[in-house]
């Protein structure tokens, strides 16, 4: 019985020894699961007991949601980049004001070529029709001159012939014209020399003096003065176009063309010779307004004739634009380009020049109230200039924006720190 009983003691003990053992590397044993998640790897680390689920400590690493959510803040940072908020009283000092944008019908443009002429009524070319020679220049090419102004003295001697004549013709004229009072000539004969001593008188002025110069021979009545010597004045106030003069120069006479000395030409206003296509014949109306433009300016013109006939080389149809020009924007004998607008209409968004300005990388905005008192940025495309106003596109109609001050609002935008243009 002894025996039976310490066996059963060593019995008793081996089985409590045994327990604590196994519960214990039960609880140390680790669980490591790689599972994946929307192509991610997940890491499930399970340091306690396996039966308590509640207790696992469970990491995720997902890359791409962590890469999301910073590009989303970065993309939010950036929209608000070129965003500025206004205080009323910084809106008023400004003078800024916003109008809401609208789809406008403004004519449709063509762009054509064109070249810049003198306007005929404003421009004179001085010719001689006898022979001549340049005894002295008083002016040279580009110089300024008034009506009057001494232009060339010339000489001729066909001009010494007919300054006698003249002088004979109203001689005679003079003493008939007491006889004939007293019926010691005929009326005839009166007539006669009267007639001889006008054309006299008008052929010296179609040889080029002017009718005060005649008047001054004839009032002097001197021999002495019949020189053959003239002086040619200008007609007009303008500027020396052209010159063909060169002192000691001769001329020969030339009755119906005669010889073209120089030209003045009064460039205050000018005309413009535009060619239109074939595909646009009839469809620009004189009246039409029009923009001439040039490497340096823009000019406003208005077109005042249609050519009926084509161009028989070009097959183009050539239009007259007239053009003031008093700010000497364009020069007779330059090409430019002519922007006509045609009899159609198109819509477009047409906004005050004053709600567009240039970035420094050359682009264009414009700033858009996208709540009160904030303004932002916006990139657009300038595509033309209208009357007091320019056509763009690149923001809705009914956007509400600065039309006036938007100098100011992004003077405030630069001093605030933001940068001013985002792509």
């Amino acid at each position: 019985m002894r025996v039976i009983s310490i066996l059963i003691c060593l019995l008793i003990l081996g089985i409590s020894n045994t327990l604590p053992a196994n519960s214990d590397t039960k609880t140390d044993k680790k669980i490591d699961l790689i599972v994946t998640h929307n192509d991610h790897e997940v890491d499930i680390h399970d340091d306690h007991n396996s039966d308590s689920h509640n207790d696992h400590e469970v990491n995720i690493h997902d890359d791409h949601d962590s890469d999301s959510n910073n590009e989303n803040t970065e993309h939010k940072d950036k929209d608000k980049d070129n965003e500025i908020e206004l205080s009323n009283a910084s809106i008023k000092m400004a003078e800024i004001q916003t109008e809401a944008i609208k789809l406008k019908k403004i004519p449709i443009l063509i762009s054509v070529p064109g070249e810049v002429v003198p306007d005929p009524s404003l421009f004179t070319k001085i010719s001689v029709r006898i022979s001549c020679q340049v005894e002295k220049l008083w002016v040279n090419i580009g110089d300024t001159v008034k009506k009057g102004q001494p232009l060339v003295t010339l000489s001729s001697i066909e001009m010494v012939e007919i300054q006698g004549e003249l002088l004979d013709s109203y001689n005679n004229w003079r003493r008939l014209k007491s006889l004939v009072k007293s019926k010691a000539v005929s009326e005839i004969k009166y007539k006669k020399t009267e007639i001889e001593f006008y054309k006299n008188f008008s052929v010296l002025i179609s040889y080029g003096m002017t009718k005060q110069q005649v008047m001054d021979l004839l009032e002097e009545d001197n021999p002495k003065n019949i020189s053959g010597y003239f002086v040619i004045l200008s007609p007009q106030d303008g500027i020396i176009y052209t010159d063909n003069l060169e002192l000691g120069k001769r001329f020969i006479g030339d009755k119906e063309e005669g010889n073209v000395l120089l030209s003045i030409i009064d460039d205050s206003s000018l005309w413009v010779i535009a060619s239109l296509p074939g595909n646009d014949i009839n469809q620009v109306k004189k009246g039409a307004k029009a923009r001439i433009n040039n490497s340096r300016n823009n000019v406003e013109g208005t077109v005042i004739q249609i050519l009926p006939k084509l161009d028989s080389t070009t097959r183009t149809q050539k239009v007259i634009i007239s053009i003031s020009n008093k700010n000497d924007k364009l020069y007779p004998g330059e090409f430019v380009d002519c922007i006509i607008a045609v009899d159609r209409k198109q819509s477009a968004i047409v906004v005050p020049e004053s709600s567009v300005f240039r970035l420094p990388d050359g682009d264009w905005a414009v700033y858009e109230e996208v709540k009160p008192n904030h303004f932002k940025q916006r990139e657009v495309t300038l595509l033309d200039s209208v009357e007091k106003g320019v056509i763009i596109e690149g923001i809705e109609p009914g956007s509400k924006i600065v039309t006036n001050g938007a100098f100011a609002v992004h003077s405030e935008l630069l001093k605030s720190g933001f940068s001013a243009h985002n792509h």
